[in-house]
Parts: C-alpha cells; structure tokens; sequence
C-alpha cells in the first residue's frame, strides 16, 4: 500500500468524526460573549496549514450514529440536501415507582446547505421534536389533536481555507466522544475551530477547539464552556488503525434556573436549589483500535472512554464507556453489530447534555447491545436493547437500585 493510499484509508475509517453529530435544539436567536482565546480560532482562518481530515461516517464501524448517518447529500447546483424519516416502538420496563409502558415515536429531518463560493458554505436542518430540548428530536404518538413542533436546530457559516475550518452559528459537535458526555443530538452554539495535520503516511494529527454559548450570553449570569481536543490517528499497518484524543471542557453556569432546559438533569445541587454542588472541568480520553483485516463488510473496533470531573465537590466524579462493534451499512443486506457497557458517577459528566438513551442521564450503570440491518436500499432496520439501573442510591425507598430494560424498535428512511 502507498502512502497517498494509506492516508486514504486512514481518513475514510476515522472514528466520531465531527460532521455526523445531530441535535433537536430550537434555539431561536444566539448571541455570544467573546472570550480572549477567540481570536486564536478566526487567525487560523487566515494562515495556510495542511488539510483538515473530514472521514466519510459510513465507513466508521464504532461512531455511535444511527444508520441515516450514511446518507449522501443530493446536489443541485450549490445546493446539497439530506433527509430521514425514522418510525419508533419502545418498550420500557417499571422503573421504580413508574410503571412499564409502551409508545410510538417518530422523528423527521431535512437539512440543505449552500456554497457561496470555494471556501464559504451555509447551512440549516430542520427537525420535528420540542425545540426547548437539546437532545432529542423525537415525538411520541399520542395526541391526536396536536400538529408537530417543527425547528431549526441547525443554522451556520463555515469557512474554510487552505485546511483550515472555522463555524460559527448553531453546528455540529466538533469533537471526537461518545454519548458518556455529549448526547448524539446536541449541537453547540457559538464558534469552533480545527485543523489536522498529516506527519508521514501513517500518522495524522488534528486540534479542535470550541467556545459554546450555552444561555444568555449577554447577561451577568450568563452560562458557556471553553473546550479543547487533541487527537492522533495512527496506522502502523495494512489492516490496522489506532485513534487517541484528549479534550478537556471548562463549563461555566453561574445558575440552574432559569433558562437552562432539563435543570440539573442528575447532577447534584447545591442547598440554595438552584446552584450546582460541583463545578464542571471535565477532561475526557478516548481511545480506539480498529482491526481491518475481516475486509470492507467487517471491521471490527474496540473502543474506550475515560471522564473525570476535576471540579467535582463529590466523591462521584468519573465515568467511562467500554465498547465493541462490527459491520458497515453500505449496501443492502449489510449489518452492524455493537455492544457497550459504561457507568457515570452523579457528577462525572455535565446531565444536561449527557445520554438521553435512558431516564438516568447521570449515576447509572448500563448495558446497550444494538443490531442494524439494510433492509433495501435508503431503508433500515434496527433493534437496541438498554439494561441500566442506578450505580449509586440517592434514596433507598425509589426502588432504582433494580435494573430496568427499554427496547427501542427502529425503521428508518433516508431521502
């Protein structure tokens, strides 16, 4: 293999690349406080730098991304437009004191972006679902009477230039994670940059960074985040790849309510009720190996992620993920296989954009096994089974140190 041959491969099997993440946020208006490392992001704009990795997500057998991820963008022009219908039957067991339920779900999106020329590009997505809610787009059946929330929970500029990108506006996520800290369907607002930088041929190498206006970001108690991640890529051979990134996020949110949807989420709350007890300085590794050697139909990853809360007041401040999955959705008949076990401490991760897989989004253990198959072409099946219960009891008398089960039944469409 060559070099220009294994840099191929190792971008097309990149691992939670940026340009996949989705969200269900309606935000309305954004406005942002400037804070002093932002000009950093708009200089890289402007210097010429080695290009900027952008893996294909169809190719990535361990993102967390559901199979409408795999849909190509139709072109019309300087217009590019996708779309996804997904129809839902959950099955949940008694947790606690709430009894077992069924319920339909449905979910729809459409989203187009813009050239204005070489280097600019804009774009939007709208998304059935509550548009005060960040991390799902998801309706339930049920009211007949009500018509459906629609929103845009994306709308940005991106620039980019000589490898180089910048974004600002609503967008999504830029950093390499999984859902132990950002839930699939949170996309911040504000501005973010990156670059990556290829080191011989087997070795590759991208910074990011993101400043997120989370609420209010023109008043005294306004709440946001400065974060920063570097990842390595690296390919020692013909059927292996290896991926490291280390972020850290530095949250600032003076206040709980109002204005923050979901409150604490979870997370412990100071005696004033509406302060957290913690504070959120989140460093987060993930790690991933990749064995190509099954051939195209059968990669198989084994992946991991580590969180630790340096802020924490409590004992409760780590986190981590385990992971292992197979498969690749490219044509029909093909299948996708995945299985994850992950536990969070009540303030190892901020619950306000953590996991919305279960009714626990912070102090849970738990178990997703998760089957994917290509039924046609642009159709797809799925099926994903959740076991979880509390990892630490808050109250002894809520019943939730028993596990719990939810079984989520899938059908997806991609236009």
């Amino acid at each position: 293999m060559n070099g220009p041959e294994r840099r191929n491969k190792l971008r097309a099997t990149g691992r939670c690349q940026p340009d996949v993440r989705e969200t269900a946020d309606g935000c309305d208006l954004c406005t942002f406080r400037v804070p002093a490392a932002l000009p950093v992001l708009v200089l890289a704009a402007c210097v010429g730098l080695p290009p900027v990795i952008h893996a294909d997500p169809s190719g990535d057998p361990a993102s967390d991304q559901q199979p409408e991820e795999n849909a190509e963008a139709r072109e019309s022009g300087g217009l590019a437009w996708t779309a996804d219908f997904r129809l839902r039957y959950e099955v949940n067991s008694r947790l606690g004191e709430v009894p077992g339920y069924d319920r339909g779900v449905i979910r729809g999106r459409a989203g187009a972006e813009y050239s204005v020329n070489d280097q600019i590009v804009v774009s939007a997505r709208l998304v059935t679902g509550d548009p005060d809610n960040p991390r799902t787009a998801d309706v339930a059946i049920g009211d007949f009477a009500s018509d459906l929330d629609v929103s845009l929970d994306r709308l940005f500029a991106r620039y980019e230039r000589a490898g180089t990108r910048v974004q600002g506006g609503k967008f999504p996520n830029p950093f390499r994670t999984t859902e132990l800290v950002w839930d699939g369907d949170v996309n911040p607002q504000g501005i973010s940059g990156q670059y990556a930088l290829a080191v011989g041929d087997s070795l590759e190498m991208q910074v990011a960074g993101l400043y997120f206006a989370i609420d209010d970001a023109l008043s005294p108690t306004s709440s946001d985040m400065l974060g920063g991640q570097v990842a390595i890529d690296w390919m020692p051979g013909p059927h292996w790849k290896a991926s490291l990134a280390l972020a850290y996020y530095d949250y600032d949110i003076p206040k709980i309510e109002p204005g923050l949807p979901g409150g604490a989420r979870g997370n412990a709350v100071a005696t004033d009720g509406v302060t957290y007890l913690s504070d959120f300085d989140l460093v987060d590794q993930t790690v991933s190996v990749t064995y190509l050697g099954f051939g195209d139909q059968w990669p198989l990853q084994v992946s991991a992620d580590y969180v630790l809360n340096r802020g924490a007041a409590i004992p409760e401040d780590t986190g981590y993920e385990l992971s292992i999955d197979t498969g690749h959705l490219d044509r029909t008949g093909a299948m996708k296989v995945r299985y994850a076990y992950s536990q969070a401490g009540t303030d190892a991760v901020l619950g306000l954009f953590s996991n919305d897989n279960i009714p626990l989004p912070t102090n849970y253990r738990l178990h997703a096994l998760s089957f994917d198959y290509a039924l046609v072409k642009h159709v797809f099946l799925g099926v994903t089974y959740y076991r979880f219960r509390q990892k630490g009891i808050v109250d002894p008398s809520s019943s939730l140190d028993d596990w719990a089960g939810r079984t989520r039944l899938n059908l997806y469409f991609i236009f």
